[in-house]
């Protein structure tokens, strides 16, 4: 039986990043058009959260789903999800990509020179340069609690950052334009990439020499975000959706199972509300493409009044 696909959400404009809440199933995505979505467990329009002024670069979840961090403009913003609100963090960044939490630390990477990678304190609030020279950085990835960091570049290499040192040493290259990563396992030891321009998600094992790498998930169209779910479900936003993959018997991302991940968390129904069929095999082809290299823009404003719900 081959890779199946459930859409949890249609229509959007365009889903550029995605981050699953362990503990609810719900999925929080960033858009080319600025907001920030709270979809629910079992797929749907969801909620906007907050509109913002410029497409969401990238985005992660605080531990206790309290609040999301984006890369929006020159700026890394914190959006309460909790309670409504949005906060500029420091320092300015030059057009920030990646970002990735840390217990309570931000780790956030620039897009361009300096190429800055820093980790910004809350409270009381600080920022510390881990590395310089990071270049075009798409993802970050904390192999531990406090320790070394992976960081994938949109020119098709895996890094590793040395968070005492700074030093960055190449772990992989070749991929062929990434634009997204996450933890295959519950010990960090193996990574899935999402690659745009095979249209596959790979497995990576870190403690092989050769690092060998397994097709997952192939023929997904236009991909730009990825999370796991567990050993046999990821999420997966392509295109202008929001897709819930149940990779084929005897392929597994190496996750143990999800409490979560049942029907209702799962998805049973696609976009129009009716119940999936299931079994048959779905490769989003959306119309419309946006490319866009990213570009020095100005301050961008901060609306931090959550938007009308269900705008998605």
């Amino acid at each position: 039986m081959p890779v199946t696909f459930t859409n949890l959400t249609a229509g959007i404009d365009t889903p550029t990043a995605l981050r699953r809440i362990p503990d609810t199933g719900e999925l929080i995505v960033g858009t080319e058009d600025g907001r920030v979505l709270r979809i629910p467990a079992g797929g749907g329009k969801g909620t906007e959260v907050i509109r913002l002024s410029q497409e969401i670069r990238n985005l992660a979840v605080r531990d206790d789903a309290s609040a999301v961090v984006v890369c929006h403009g020159n700026r890394i913003v914190e959006v309460g999800l909790a309670a409504p609100g949005a906060v500029r963090l420091p320092p300015k960044l030059d057009a920030p990509s990646a970002v990735v939490i840390d217990g309570s630390l931000v780790l956030a990477a620039e897009g361009f020179a300096p190429g800055r990678l820093v980790a910004i304190e809350t409270g009381p609030p600080g920022v510390a340069t881990i590395a310089s020279a990071v270049i075009s950085p798409v993802a970050i990835g904390v192999e531990s609690p406090g320790g070394n960091l992976l960081v994938l570049s949109e020119y098709g290499q895996l890094s590793r950052i040395d968070r005492a040192t700074g030093a960055i040493s190449l772990v992989a290259s070749g991929f062929d334009r990434p634009v997204d990563l996450a933890f295959a396992d519950s010990e960090r030891r193996s990574v899935l990439i999402a690659e745009r321009g095979s249209n596959s998600i790979l497995r990576l094992d870190l403690d092989d020499p050769g690092h060998t790498r397994v097709v997952v998930v192939g023929g997904l169209r236009k991909l730009r975000a990825i999370d796991v779910v567990d050993a046999t479900h990821l999420i997966v936003a392509a295109g202008h959706d929001i897709l819930m993959a149940e990779l084929e018997p005897g392929t597994s991302t190496g996750r143990e199972p999800d409490a979560n991940a049942d029907a209702g968390a799962l998805g049973e129904k696609d976009a129009a509300g009716e119940e999936d069929a299931g079994g048959g095999e779905l490769t989003p082809t959306p119309e419309h493409e946006h490319e866009h290299e990213h570009e020095h823009e100005h301050e961008p404003e901060l609306n931090p009044e959550p938007a009308p719900a269900n705008r998605a």
